[in-house]
């Protein structure tokens, strides 16, 4: 079934929300354009290598006994969010030293879910929404720990409920939660649209785009052209898709220029642009 905090997120009553659900979809779309333009939200696409992954691993060996059983994704989740969180701070002029968060502090996380194979669709050869997201509360205190092998080990398993619960029977859960309430699924857009510091994360790796061909043969680039909010991070096949993920972060720009100063953040991701 649907965790308690993601049917939460979906079914508790908002007024704005429910307002938002019943315009017609070009205003929905208007409005949202204007918020996010709002935001001016500064985006880098990131490479994360297959030799990065393998020497991530190798550090984390000592604290993760099973780590070769964690995926890329995992590791990308545990890294990104702490990053994010720790930029975040970082941007207000805060270190965990001067005003560490309280032990009850929690911060929203949408981990999305491509979940096209529950529904028989996974040979199909088209580009669309398949996603779910399971809405996680990461404890704040722990994520804006100082970055190291021990800190992300625990940030691993702070996650793993949340990514080992994917199956066909939540997928039909999610479905007939959404049916039962046509409304509902603007309740997680407009929560998370008007945070400033709740994050987007989509943990599968995007179907690879470099196959596709409408008729003017397969592209030659493919990533996205403009932030959709701040605070998100998007995987990606990269062109060479044997060797590692294409990771895309979006952020506001104060934070964005605390990311690119992370020193463990950038050395397990290089910059393309």
């Amino acid at each position: 079934p649907v965790d308690e905090t993601t049917y939460k997120t979906f079914t508790e009553y908002s007024y704005f929300s429910e307002w938002f659900a019943w315009i017609s979809p070009e205003w929905r779309g208007y409005i949202l354009s204007k918020v996010v333009g709002w935001q001016q939200a500064e985006a880098h696409l990131f490479h994360v290598s297959n030799a990065s992954f393998d020497s991530l691993r190798e550090a984390l060996r000592e604290h993760v006994p099973d780590i070769n059983s964690i995926s890329n994704s995992e590791l990308l989740l545990s890294l990104a969010t702490k990053t994010l969180a720790q930029s975040q701070m970082q941007s207000e002029g805060r270190t965990p030293n001067d005003e560490s968060a309280s032990s009850n502090d929690t911060l929203a996380i949408a981990v999305i879910f491509e979940v096209r194979k529950y529904l028989g669709l996974a040979h199909d050869g088209f580009i669309g929404n398949v996603l779910i997201p399971k809405i996680n509360m990461q404890p704040l205190e722990e994520l804006l720990f100082p970055t190291n092998s021990e800190s992300l080990a625990r940030a691993i398993a702070t996650f793993k409920d949340t990514t080992n619960g994917v199956s066909a029977p939540l997928v039909a859960s999610h479905i007939d939660m959404v049916t039962s309430r046509p409304s509902c699924f603007t309740r997680p857009i407009t929560q998370f649209t008007r945070s400033k510091t709740a994050m987007s994360f989509v943990f599968d790796v995007m179907p690879d785009m470099y196959v596709s061909d409408f008729g003017n043969g397969r592209p030659e680039w493919v990533s996205p052209i403009e932030p959709f909010r701040a605070n998100a991070v998007l995987l990606l096949t990269g062109k060479d898709s044997t060797d590692g993920v294409d990771v895309f972060m979006t952020a506001f720009p104060r934070v964005m220029k605390e990311i690119l100063k992370n020193e463990y953040w950038t050395s397990i991701a290089k910059i393309i642009y």
